[in-house]
C-alpha cells in the first residue's frame, strides 16, 4: 500500500467529485465507502482559500481487501492525518476505485475546521511526510500488504525533481531503482540504463567506459554513477543477479530496525501534530496519546464514522441526501457563504466606483477636448481676420499710390 497526495486543491467541489465518481456519477467500479457527496461538495464550494480541498489515495497492488479492513484503515488514516481532531471537526469523503485491476481508496477533505471555520491543512509535505511514511510502513507490515520500498517491488520511482539533496543518498536511490528494473528484465544493457535515466528527467553530462555522470538537478557538480551497472560493456549476468539478491536479503534482515524506527517516528510526529491542532482549533481538554506502539496508533482516538449522524454506511454504499443536518457543517457553510457574500458586495461596490470614475473621466475628457477645439477654432478665426485686415490694408495702400 502506498499513500499518495494530489497536487490539486483549487476551485470548487465539482472537479474532484466528477473525477472520482464521473460527471453523471456512473464511473465504472467506483462507489462511495464513507461520507456524503453533496455535503462535501457544498462545503468545498463555500470556501475561498487558496486551496479549498485536499485529496489523495491509498493505493494497493492487491485487487481487493475485506470490507472490515477498509473501514479500519480509513478510521486509522483519519486519526493519523488529522491528529488531535474529533470526527465533528472535519469532513471527509472516501470513494473506492477498482477499475485499474487494483484497489484504490480515494479521500477528499474540505480544507476547513468545522468548529471555528478556520482553514485546515491536513497535509503539508515538509512537516507531515515523515509521519505519513512511518504510518504507511507500519500498516503494510501489520496487514501484510505489498511494501513499495521492498527492493522486490520497487520501480524506478525517483525523478530529477525529487532526487535527494544528499549526493550519496541520491546515487543509492538511482542505483537501487535501476537494479530492480534489471531484475524485472526491463534493463538489459547500458543503453537501457541511459534511456531510463533520461526518461525520468536526468540529463547525461558525460559517459566514460566505467561510469556515467548526470547533471545535478540542484545545480551543483555532476553526480557520478559508477559500478558494473554503468560500465560500457554492461549486460545482465549472474553477478548482477547476486547484487539484487543481496539487496533483497539486506532489506529483509533490517525489518525489525525499520519498524522500530517507524514506530518511534510515528509516535513523536503524531504527538506534535496533536499539540498543534488542539492549539489552533481550541477544543475541550482531551488526553494525549501515551503509547509508542503502532497498535496504539490504530486506536489513537475512539471514533466511528458509521455512528456519526452525517454518515449512513452499509457494506458497500452510503446513503446521500442534499440536506446538510450536522450543525457544525451548517455553521461553517453559512459562515463562508456570508464571507463570500460580503466579498462579492465589496467587489461590486469597487467595480461600480471604478466605472463611475471612468464615466466622469470620459465626460471631463470630452469637455476638455471640446474646449480645446473651441479655442483652436477661435484662434484660427482670429488669424484669418488678421490676415484679411492685412490684405485690405495692403490693397488700400496700393490704391492710394496709384491715385497719386
Amino acid at each position: 500500500m502506498l499513500v499518495k497526495f494530489n497536487a490539486r486543491g483549487k476551485g470548487g467541489g465539482s472537479g474532484p467529485i466528477d473525477y472520482l465518481l464521473g460527471k453523471d456519477r456512473n464511473r465504472d467500479k467506483a462507489h462511495v465507502l464513507r461520507g456524503d457527496v453533496d455535503q462535501t461538495k457544498q462545503l468545498i464550494d463555500s470556501l475561498s482559500f487558496a486551496r479549498n480541498y485536499t485529496s489523495g489515495t491509498l493505493s494497493f497492488s492487491e485487487h481487493n481487501i475485506p470490507e472490515h479492513q477498509k473501514q479500519a484503515l480509513m478510521d486509522e488514516y483519519q486519526k493519523m492525518l488529522l491528529a488531535g481532531l474529533d470526527a465533528n471537526q472535519y469532513d471527509v469523503l472516501w470513494i473506492e476505485h477498482r477499475d485499474k485491476d487494483r484497489l484504490e481508496l480515494n479521500f477528499l477533505i474540505p480544507n476547513v475546521e468545522l468548529g471555528t471555520g478556520k482553514r485546515l491543512q491536513p497535509y503539508y509535505d515538509k512537516v507531515d511526510r515523515d509521519r505519513v511514511n512511518a504510518w504507511q510502513q507500519t500498516v503494510n507490515d501489520r496487514y501484510g500488504f505489498t511494501d513499495p520500498h521492498d527492493p522486490q517491488n520497487k520501480r524506478f520511482v525517483v525523478t530529477a525533481q525529487d532526487l535527494p539533496k544528499d549526493r550519496k543518498k541520491a546515487v543509492e536511490v538511482i542505483t537501487n531503482s535501476l537494479v530492480n528494473l534489471v531484475d524485472r528484465g526491463a534493463i538489459k544493457n547500458r543503453a537501457d540504463v541511459i534511456q531510463e535515466l533520461t526518461s525520468n528527467g536526468f540529463e547525461i553530462a558525460r559517459k566514460t567506459k566505467t561510469a556515467i555522470s548526470i547533471k545535478d538537478p540542484q545545480g551543483g557538480k555532476n553526480i557520478r554513477l559508477k559500478g558494473a551497472l554503468y560500465e560500457n560493456n554492461f549486460k545482465f549476468s549472474s553477478g548482477i543477479r547476486e547484487t539484487i539478491e543481496q539487496a533483497n536479503r539486506e532489506y529483509q534482515e533490517q525489518r525489525k530496525q525499520r519498524l522500530s524506527a517507524a514506530r518511534a517516528t510515528l509516535s513523536k510526529a503524531y504527538k506534535a501534530k496533536c499539540k498543534y491542532n488542539k492549539s489552533r482549533y481550541s477544543r475541550p481538554e482531551q488526553p494525549e496519546p501515551t503509547s509508542n506502539t503502532a497498535s496504539n496508533i490504530q486506536s489513537i482516538a475512539d471514533i466511528s464514522h458509521r455512528n456519526d449522524n452525517r454518515r449512513s454506511i452499509d457494506s458497500s454504499h452510503t446513503v446521500h441526501t442534499t440536506e446538510i443536518k450536522h450543525p457544525n457543517i451548517i455553521k461553517a457553510v453559512e459562515k463562508n457563504v456570508r464571507h463570500k457574500s460580503r466579498v462579492s458586495t465589496c467587489l461590486k461596490a469597487i467595480i461600480e466606483a471604478v466605472r463611475t470614475a471612468v464615466r466622469r473621466s470620459n465626460r471631463a475628457s470630452k469637455r476638455i477636448s471640446g474646449a480645446d477645439n473651441f479655442a483652436h477654432r477661435n484662434k484660427i478665426k482670429q488669424f484669418k481676420q488678421r490676415q484679411l485686415k492685412h490684405v485690405k490694408r495692403n490693397a488700400n495702400t496700393r490704391t492710394t499710390v496709384l491715385s497719386m
